[in-house]
């Protein structure tokens, strides 16, 4: 009785060990396969041909959802290749396919944050790289920092739709680091949320040519979004128009302090200001349109302390109780300014002030 139970007690020990040793040389194996995989998704990436780093591409990412360790790692390694010198003018055959599947790649690993696969957390830096449009829309922007310092916007469509925005820090400019050129590209947050602890910066950011458009976005609570020292050229800055619907400021701070607008147009068409503060303090207007048509004043305030308008237009029409937010109030214009609005306006505003009246300014 003693010796069977010894011999069967023996045998489980025996079985338990050699089960642990072939899981181990499993795993063994295991390992060697990914880092075999993972070596040559590498290498496809660097290749001559674009069929092939485009299939780089899609290995690195089946990786990512297979190997949780190599994850964070393969999301910088795409993120680097986009950072790589590149002429949108005068692509290489492929090349912009591989650049536009490799934000798409990104995109659908940041749209569920509870997902295994999930990359939402993991710091983004695509500095000093070139767009010339790509996707990021309904990405999930959480705890990170994402950095665009130095980035080119060149030509196409960069979106940023429905984006979530939250405890994150996103760089086109702080201040320390490069700041983005937008020189012919048009950039959407259409639909972005813009929640507490998101900082987004564009300070000493170009805005020559083409666009950034903020209609349908919501600026909440705690949120700050500044482009402080900025340039505006011939480009629109959008947070509302004719096309989509006004932004909602429903608190945080948007500050354009001494920003330098010299030309295109400002707009918070049918914008609903309900408790954020919008700073366009000692801004230099030199040309630039600034429209608030059809906007509506709850709460808040927007400001316009030591702003200085040289030139250029800022409309009222059609808003709501702007009287209520807007400091000063009425704004000191320019007689030129003034004269501009009544002929275009069909009215004129008492000398030396610019004031809504009958919903018109």
């Amino acid at each position: 009785m003693g010796a069977g139970l010894l011999a069967g007690v023996f045998a489980i020990v025996y079985a338990y060990r050699k089960q642990k040793i072939e899981e181990a040389a499993s795993r063994r194996a295991d390992a060697d396969s990914l880092g075999t995989r993972y070596q040559n998704a590498a290498e496809q990436l660097g290749n001559e041909s674009s069929s092939v780093r485009l299939a780089g591409v899609y290995a690195l990412s089946r990786l990512a959802d297979e190997d949780g360790s190599q994850r964070e790692t393969i999301c910088r390694l795409l993120c680097g290749y986009l950072r790589m010198p590149y002429n949108p003018s005068a692509p290489p055959n492929g090349e912009r396919e591989v650049r536009h599947t490799i934000m798409k790649v990104i995109t659908e690993h940041l749209q569920e944050p509870t997902a295994e696969s999930s990359w939402c957390g993991y710091d983004l830096d695509f500095s000093g790289a070139v767009f010339d449009g790509g996707s990021f829309a309904g990405s999930h922007f959480i705890n990170c920092y994402i950095s665009f310092s130095g980035c080119r916007f060149s030509s196409g469509k960069t979106l940023f739709d429905r984006a979530i925005l939250e405890d994150v820090h996103v760089d086109f400019g702080d201040g320390e680091s490069d700041p983005a050129l937008f020189d012919g590209g048009i950039v959407h947050f259409i639909g972005a949320q813009f929640r507490a602890g998101s900082s987004v910066s564009f300070i000493f950011a170009e805005i020559a040519s083409g666009g950034l458009e903020f209609g349908d976005s919501v600026f909440h609570p705690g949120s700050v979004t500044t482009f402080s020292a900025s340039r505006l050229g011939r480009a629109s800055l959008s947070f509302g128009g004719p096309v989509w619907v006004g932004a909602k400021f429903l608190g945080g701070r948007v500050d354009f302090a001494a920003a330098e607008l010299d030309a295109g147009m400002l707009s918070f068409m049918g914008a609903h200001f309900s408790g954020s503060h919008v700073g366009l303090d000692s801004i230099r207007q030199t040309g630039t349109s600034i429209v608030f048509d059809d906007a509506l004043f709850d709460a808040g305030r927007v400001t316009f302390t030591d702003a200085h308008f040289d030139s250029g237009e800022v409309t009222f029409e059609d808003t709501v109780a702007p009287e209520v937010v807007v400091s000063p109030w009425p704004l000191q214009l320019p007689l030129r300014q003034r004269r501009r609005a009544s002929r275009r306006r069909g009215w004129r505003p008492p000398f030396g002030l610019a004031r809504s009246k009958g919903g018109r300014f």
